[in-house]
């Protein structure tokens, strides 16, 4: 049959993907996705006669890949696209956060000779995670200062971690623009570090789409695209201008034990779905999920 796909509006979500490990574990979702497409490439060989006519043609090195823009993306798909794991603070395992403060001196920050800081600096790291110096407007630095763990002096800046006062330079003025920038541990904080040796592993993907029949866009059902050998390109973009989206190319393979070299495969359920609705759909393999879901959806391959 003829399909269209649903504009998004129409439903609750109007076309995601969802990921999965090798233990069929969901390892990342995207509830937003724009611009899927699929793509076939092959190489060609042809037999020509004396003529240059071609009497038949040998195919070849056939590949595949799907591509789309994640609206909007989190920590998950990002660790996963650069082969890294997503870290999560703990009260006793806590991240180092970057920190920025800037303060207008006063005559009382003058005469008692310090500032307080908002955060409490990363403790025994003190000269590597404070940097502190004089702004003139917003964006030129003016002077900077050097730490000093005994006292400060006209040069240099100190710094009591028990009080969590910067001792400030002795040449400092009512009415400076000073600014300290370091890092404190923080217990409600996420990391992704992405590391030269770390790449990303293949993934199961499962796309749904949300389409209708040309001549009756009333009537919704589910249009699954799965692809069990999927790997993401290592070239990739994370644009944070606020109109852009993040650009996903997966590379798609073939197990190797499948005899059939599926590359992917396109399900269209025959169950109709109402607009906004949660409806359960059956797979092949015989297992009921849902369309419209927030939880995690686990399948079998």
């Amino acid at each position: 049959n003829s399909i269209i796909k649903v504009h998004p509006e129409k439903t609750e979500e109007g076309m995601f993907v969802r990921a999965f490990d090798e233990n069929n574990e969901a390892v990342w979702k995207c509830a937003d996705v724009e611009k899927l497409k699929l793509s076939q490439e092959g190489e060609s060989i042809r037999k020509k006669d004396s003529s240059g006519a071609t009497m038949f043609q040998l195919d070849r090195n056939k590949s595949a890949k799907i591509s789309f823009e994640a609206v909007v993306w989190g920590f998950d798909l990002i660790s996963a696209l650069q082969g890294s794991e997503k870290e999560t603070a703990t009260e006793f395992e806590r991240i180092n956060v970057p920190f920025a403060e800037s303060f207008r001196l006063t005559a009382t920050d003058i005469e008692n000779g310090y500032v307080t800081l908002s955060q409490r600096p990363s403790e025994n790291e003190t000269e590597r995670m404070i940097s502190f110096h004089r702004l003139t407007g917003q964006d030129t630095i003016d002077k900077k200062y050097r730490y000093n763990s005994i006292a400060a002096s006209e040069d240099m800046f100190s710094y009591t971690y028990l009080t969590n006062r910067l001792v400030l330079p002795t040449d400092c003025v009512e009415g400076d623009f000073v600014e300290a920038v370091y890092e404190y541990p923080s217990r409600k904080a996420t990391r992704i570090v992405n590391s030269a040796d770390k790449f990303p592993t293949p993934w199961k993907v499962r796309f749904l789409v949300l389409a209708s029949e040309p001549c009756n866009v009333d009537k919704i059902f589910a249009v699954w695209i799965s692809a069990n050998n999927a790997k993401s390109t290592i070239s990739n973009d994370i644009n944070f201008e606020l109109e852009e989206s993040l650009n996903v190319t997966l590379e798609l393979g073939h197990k190797f034990c499948d005899n059939k070299k599926t590359l992917y495969e396109i399900v269209v359920a025959d169950t109709e779905i109402n607009s906004g609705d949660g409806v359960p759909l059956e797979t092949n393999d015989g297992e009921f999920i849902f369309t419209a879901d927030d939880e995690t959806v686990n399948t079998v391959y």
